[in-house]
């Protein structure tokens, strides 16, 4: 079944389920977009593969473009949390979910998972049982970590020598930064309203420098060598962060691929580039991973 539910004026979900009445986990889907816009291809096929192996399946319209600005869409997420444990959610809920999130749709499940405490209590004074707003477990696909402009400056040519397997590495390295620059400027526009980001704002948002690590739920995290758009670097950066706080996580970084793959597959794709059946298996490394995680929590 599919039913599209309106939170607010702001923010829509549309949610695919297979019985009401059971009580299926539940997997909140964020499509990137640079905060500009949601990702079709990020979104309902993502809620139907999910759904194909039984979990029930929200994807989440959070607010972009000129209504991003931090923490919106945080607070849009808490929202659709709030109204699963409703007697308006469409279907039964056990009060756990996992969010997972593409591109800036990742960016946006990894800050929730690093401030969801903080944003909640702010935002949601009326609820006492704030754990309820906790994701059990958080996906990330390609996803932008860092605010900090300033560390696109220090990437040199072995930035490209690392990244890329082009004979020309000069001229796939300016690429490279081009295209991270302007969608880092594009999401820090949208998010804080400046290309550039005060210190106190990126020392307050950023994953790398302020988060509560010791209330961040289990994170798969995946990406691609190939990905020109996202700072590669950062994901290990954050996997280190990880590590050293003793936050369970599950990174695997392709060689190949482009950003943005969603899927992977025939089911997601456009082009003939938008296929990498090897990319394609982080789905099913995510599934083993969830029924893991959710057997020992």
């Amino acid at each position: 079944m599919k039913k599209t539910v309106r939170i607010d004026e702001d923010v829509t979900i549309d949610c695919y389920y297979l019985a009401a009445d059971s009580q299926r986990p539940t997997v909140i889907i964020c499509p990137g977009g640079g905060y500009g816009y949601h990702s079709v291809r990020e979104g309902e096929p993502v809620a139907y593969k999910f759904l194909s192996y039984g979990f029930n399946s929200i994807v989440l319209h959070y607010r972009v473009a000129e209504k991003a600005k931090f923490p919106n869409p945080m607070v849009d997420l808490a929202k659709v949390v709030e109204f699963l444990n409703s007697k308006d959610a469409p279907f039964e809920n056990n009060g756990k979910f996992i969010s997972i999130g593409f591109s800036a749709g990742g960016n946006l499940v990894l800050e929730y998972n690093a401030h969801w405490k903080k944003i909640c209590r702010e935002y949601f004074p009326h609820q006492k049982e704030l754990d309820i707003f906790k994701p059990q477990l958080t996906i990330c696909g390609y996803t932008p970590v860092s605010f900090d402009m300033d560390d696109l400056d220090k990437i040199d040519e072995s930035f490209a020598d690392d990244v890329f397997y082009f004979k020309d590495s000069n001229h796939i390295l300016e690429i490279a930064l081009s295209k991270t620059r302007r969608l880092s400027e594009g999401i820090n526009y949208a998010v804080f309203g400046s290309q550039k980001v005060d210190e106190k704002i990126i020392q307050e948002y950023d994953i790398l420098r302020n988060s509560d690590f010791t209330n961040m739920s289990p994170t798969f995290l995946f990406a691609n060598r190939g990905d020109i758009i996202v700072n590669n670097k950062d994901i290990f950066r954050l996997a280190i962060e990880f590590e050293n706080h003793k936050v369970p996580f599950e990174l695997h970084f392709f060689q190949w691929g482009a950003h943005g793959l969603s899927l992977g597959d025939g089911y997601t794709a456009n082009t003939a580039e938008q296929i990498d059946m090897h990319y394609a298996k982080w789905f099913d490394l995510c599934i083993e991973w969830i029924n893991r995680q959710i057997n020992c929590i």
